[in-house]
């Protein structure tokens, strides 16, 4: 920790061994809500824009206490669909690529996902989206989470968390952070996606706050859609990709 010369309180905890993605956020996290309140984090392959801090140190203040929100996401992927005057607003989807939540709030992530199977006997996800290709995308991956099945991570559980407690995501205006762990070295992102590699940008200051706590539902759903992988966009869409990249394969020979 040599680089850092401001002046602060550093603090490190490093496991013994290699605990994996899983094991190691998760600990982490719980580790540093051992010592404060409230934490901004961030991996180490997420390049958040200056502006990042201050944002996240004013929104952790105002919503201090407030259970009504989960987090405060750094990452705005839908950013074209977004029109507003804010310079945030609420969102049902929790994004982790530069974020920060409170102690309380952690402390209700459940890592086993112990209810999903009686939510999904009731068919939950279903009254929280309309879409049933994102209905099956989620269903997918708390099964296998449940299950023990899935990727070595952490971050579908804190959906999950985030999800059945009914509680909201701030969302910024422009994308405030970069994830810059593309590539065949990384652990999950291997293959570049163009509509995840978003460049991280300033928010204007002062910050404009929303009237209402109402998530937008409309940027959820172009970000949700923008994330589905093939398996799950519908036929008719699937069928029309392929045509258009025979066609363009067809134009370039």
């Amino acid at each position: 920790m040599e680089d850092v010369t401001w002046p602060c309180d550093v603090r490190t905890n490093f496991a013994e061994k290699n605990l994996g993605c899983r094991e190691r956020v998760i600990s982490g996290i719980s580790w540093a809500f051992t010592l404060v309140e409230e934490a901004i984090i961030l991996e180490d392959d997420c390049l958040p824009d200056p502006s990042f801090f201050p944002y996240c140190q004013e929104l952790l203040e105002r919503y201090r206490g407030d259970s009504r929100i989960g987090m405060i996401s750094g990452d705005n992927f839908a950013e074209e669909a977004l029109q507003t005057e804010y310079s945030y607003f609420f969102s049902r989807m929790p994004a982790i690529w530069g974020w920060a939540t409170w102690k309380p709030a952690w402390e209700g992530y459940d890592r086993h996902l112990e209810r999903w199977p009686e939510i999904k006997r009731a068919n939950l996800l279903s009254e929280m989206f309309d879409d049933p290709a994102t209905v099956r995308f989620w269903t997918a991956r708390f099964d296998e989470m449940h299950d023990d099945t899935g990727p070595n991570t952490w971050d579908y559980q804190w959906t999950y968390t985030n999800f059945i407690h009914n509680t909201l995501t701030i969302v910024p205006r422009v994308n405030l952070v970069k994830n810059i762990g593309f590539g065949t070295d990384a652990t999950h992102t291997k293959e570049p996606n163009g509509s995840l590699i978003v460049a991280a940008k300033s928010l204007d200051w002062p910050l404009r706050h929303p009237p209402s706590f109402l998530p937008l539902r409309s940027v959820d759903q172009s970000a949700q859609k923008l994330h589905l992988p093939p398996a799950f966009v519908p036929g008719k869409i699937r069928g029309a990709r392929r045509r258009i990249r025979k066609l363009l394969e067809h134009l370039k020979s």
